[in-house]
C-alpha cells in the first residue's frame, strides 16, 4: 500500500513538474512573439520635414483631429468626402501632402490612423465617416491601405468609388457598381505586379493612371522605401500627379 501511494505521489510531482516547465515555455515563446511584433512594429517609415509641413493647414484648406484621424477639410463648401487608409508600416502624417492638396482641389480628405501603422488592425476605420447620407463616399489608399480598404468596400453598397495607389484588390468587388481608379508608377519595385494585375478583373468600372518616373514611396513622403526602384521624377511632382488624377476621377 505504501509503494502504490508512493509511486501516485511520484507520478502527480512528475505531471505538475511537465505541467510547470509547458507553461513557463508557453509563456516564454509568447514573451518572445509579443517582443518580436512590437519590435517589428516599432520600425516604420515616418514622415518627412515636407509632409509635416501641411499638418497645420492653410488660408485654403482647415486641419482638425477627430481622435488620431486629420481630416483636412477645404474652406469651400464640397459633398466629397474621400477616406484615405495609408501604407503598411508608414506614419499617416506622410500623406498629408496629398490629403492637403486634394482638399486645395475641393474634396474632404480623412486620413485615418491605424493601429501599429497597420491598416489591417483597423480595417472598419471609414465607417464613421459615413453616415452623412448628403455627401458622396470615395475610399482608397496606398499599398496596403488599399488592400485593406477594399475589405471594408467590400460589405458596402454607399461608396461611390475605390482609389487605388500602388495596391490592388485581394477581394471581389466587380459586382459593385462603382467606379475603380488605379494609380500605378513605372519605377514602382514593392508593388506585388502579378497581384496587380491578376486582380484588375475583380475591380468594376476600372481606370487605370501610370506615373510615369514614379516609384511605390513617392506616393507619401516618407523618403526612400527598401526595395523601391529609384524614381525619375520628384515627389512633389508625383503628388502632383496623383492629385490630378484623382480629381478628374472624382469629378467627371
Amino acid at each position: 500500500m505504501t509503494i502504490f501511494i508512493n509511486e501516485k505521489l511520484t507520478i502527480e510531482k512528475t505531471m505538475r513538474k511537465a505541467l510547470r516547465n509547458t507553461l513557463i515555455i508557453t509563456g516564454a515563446l509568447m514573451v518572445s512573439v509579443t517582443a518580436s511584433f512590437f519590435i517589428y512594429c516599432g520600425i516604420y517609415s515616418h514622415a518627412d520635414d515636407w509632409a509635416l509641413s501641411f499638418i497645420d493647414g492653410s488660408e485654403t484648406v482647415e486641419v482638425t483631429r477627430n481622435g488620431k484621424d486629420y481630416i483636412f477639410t477645404p474652406t469651400t463648401e464640397t459633398s466629397t468626402r474621400f477616406i484615405f487608409y495609408p501604407g503598411g508600416k508608414v506614419e499617416d502624417k506622410a500623406y498629408a501632402p496629398l490629403c492637403s492638396k486634394l482638399a486645395q482641389n475641393g474634396i474632404e480628405t480623412v486620413l485615418v490612423h491605424v493601429p501599429f501603422n497597420l491598416a489591417f488592425f483597423k480595417i472598419d476605420a471609414a465607417k464613421q465617416y459615413m453616415s452623412d447620407e448628403s455627401l458622396h463616399y470615395y475610399l482608397g489608399g496606398h499599398s496596403l491601405g488599399g488592400v485593406a480598404a477594399s475589405y471594408f468596400a467590400e460589405g458596402r453598397d454607399d461608396i461611390e468609388g475605390m482609389i487605388y495607389m500602388g495596391s490592388y484588390s485581394p477581394v471581389d468587388l466587380s459586382k459593385k457598381t462603382f467606379n475603380t481608379l488605379a494609380i500605378t508608377a513605372t519605377c514602382d519595385k514593392v508593388m506585388n505586379w502579378d497581384k496587380y494585375n491578376d486582380g484588375k478583373s475583380l475591380l468594376p468600372n476600372l481606370k487605370e493612371v501610370s506615373i510615369e518616373g514614379g516609384n511605390h514611396g513617392q506616393f507619401g513622403s516618407y523618403g526612400k522605401q527598401s526595395g523601391d526602384g529609384e524614381a525619375t521624377i520628384s515627389k512633389e511632382e508625383q503628388t502632383e500627379q496623383v492629385v490630378t488624377a484623382i480629381t478628374s476621377f472624382i469629378n467627371k
